[in-house]
């Protein structure tokens, strides 16, 4: 097949559809890219605050986590001035 011998598939409708699309486009597009705007920016906003909500979260995990493992340190050397004092006192009788 060469090109010459090339005929589109579509119809006369199909011509005035993308005619009327070609003129219609100028209005129509502004006022799409309106409402996608505003959804777009809703959308990041969303993101925005689920971001900051995570790193509240993520920053109370990591001083709950910090304070149990000094609490578990203070413990851990109480219970071991304690045995070394029992020691001791067994040791000296």
């Amino acid at each position: 097949m060469s090109i010459s011998n090339y005929s589109p598939k579509g119809g006369l409708w199909t011509g005035v559809a993308v005619g009327v699309g070609l003129v219609a486009a100028p209005v129509v597009m502004p006022l799409a890219w309106s409402g996608v705007k505003t959804l777009v920016k809703a959308m990041l906003k969303g993101s925005f605050v689920a971001y900051e909500k995570a790193h509240e979260l993520g920053a109370e995990i990591v001083e709950g986590v910090s304070d149990c493992i000094e609490e578990a340190k203070s413990e851990a050397h109480s219970e071991l001035s304690q045995a070394s004092k029992t020691m001791k006192a067994a040791k000296s009788t």
